[in-house]
């Protein structure tokens, strides 16, 4: 995984399909690495995300500090039960994140039978 800076924003990728304890370490070094840059993580190919990337998350990370986008409905849904809005800004797409756009705050859902 490389990490690329864009204006003042730092962007990663993450191409597995499944978060484990292993992208946790990856994470640290590149929060690292961001040098108080905004993190910006692609989240397009992820799929599931175990407990321990999230218990990382709570501990680990400050608001403001990480963002992801292009996440999939399924998991924002997760990450909004859980609410991670407090450890993490969420972006429709990359060039809203680069731009500080559109940032998903506080979105109303309605569970539908």
């Amino acid at each position: 995984m490389e990490i690329r800076e864009v204006q003042h924003s730092s962007i990663t990728k993450i191409s597995s399909n499944t978060l484990t304890a292993e992208h946790t370490e990856y994470l640290k070094l590149a929060l690292k690495k961001s040098n108080g840059r905004r993190l910006g993580i692609d989240f397009s190919s992820v799929k599931k995300v175990k407990n321990d990337f999230l218990e990382f998350i709570k501990q680990n990370v400050q608001k403001g500090e990480l963002s992801f986008y292009n996440v999939n409905e399924e998991l924002y849904v997760l990450f909004f039960i859980m609410r991670m809005d407090r450890y993490l800004n969420f972006y429709i797409s990359e060039n809203d994140f680069v731009n500080n756009k559109q940032c998903i705050a506080n979105r109303h859902l309605r569970l539908c039978s």
